[in-house]
């Protein structure tokens, strides 16, 4: 059976370098910032999902600060330049909850793991390590040249990855939570671990969006929510 994981750890901080280079949202909330991100990076995600997710998020980190910059900031156009760089190659900061690591190392003794990223992949090396609890970046990468079809980090040398196999939004053509990437990782798992898409639970953040997905991959409703837990929109993609 494939546990196939497609959330976002640590979402809830993008926000903040917005925050520190432009006018704080109305009302000082925090939350309208993250609300507005979340439809900025839909939309780019939706006119081009061949964009690196890197780039994607300076993208729409200069379309928020800019929404949200004050005319008679003393800030520079080279320093807002500046800060949307630094904003898109922020991946490799976001944390990982405390327990993800150890919940991994038990469920890999039970389930081939399954990551369904929209980040690219070498942003994703990054998490990749932290996973892994191991601090080798190179082995953590996508191997290039690639032995394998697909990214088996388990099949590298000195891997302690949980994970099976990496999917990323570079792999499926598509950002989620387009339908087609969830089609697209279950022909993946096929082919590669002989697994149907009967076989296969989808742990998601955002069950809205995945709901339709998952109809649509499976012509049925699979999705279970759990209650009380919000990390981020629910539609955050």
């Amino acid at each position: 059976m494939a546990l196939l994981r497609i959330g976002k750890p640590g979402f809830s901080r993008l926000c903040n370098p917005s925050l520190r280079v432009s006018r704080p949202p109305q009302h000082g909330h925090a939350k309208e910032a993250l609300l507005a991100f979340t439809e900025i990076e839909k939309d780019l995600q939706r006119k081009d999902p061949s964009m690196l997710y890197c780039d994607l998020l300076a993208k729409a980190h200069e379309v928020l600060a800019e929404g949200l910059r004050d005319n008679d900031s003393p800030a520079s156009a080279a320093e807002f330049a500046d800060s949307h760089k630094q904003f898109g190659a922020s991946v490799k900061d976001w944390p990982i909850f405390p327990d993800t690591c150890d919940a991994l190392r038990v469920l890999e003794k039970h389930y081939k793991l399954v990551i369904l990223s929209n980040v690219d992949h070498a942003s994703f090396a990054h998490t990749h390590a932290k996973l892994s609890q191991d601090t080798n970046l190179p082995v953590y990468a996508l191997p290039v040249p690639n032995p394998n079809t697909h990214w088996l980090p388990q099949t590298t040398p000195n891997s302690r990855s949980p994970f099976s196999l990496i999917l990323t939004a570079q792999d499926t053509g598509v950002y989620k939570p387009d339908p087609r990437g969830m089609l697209s990782a279950l022909e993946i798992i096929q082919k590669e671990f002989g697994i149907g898409k009967e076989q296969v639970l989808v742990v998601a953040q955002s069950p809205v969006s995945r709901r339709r997905a998952v109809q649509q991959a499976w012509g049925q409703q699979r999705v279970d929510r759990s209650a009380g837990c919000v990390h981020g929109p629910r539609d955050s993609g």
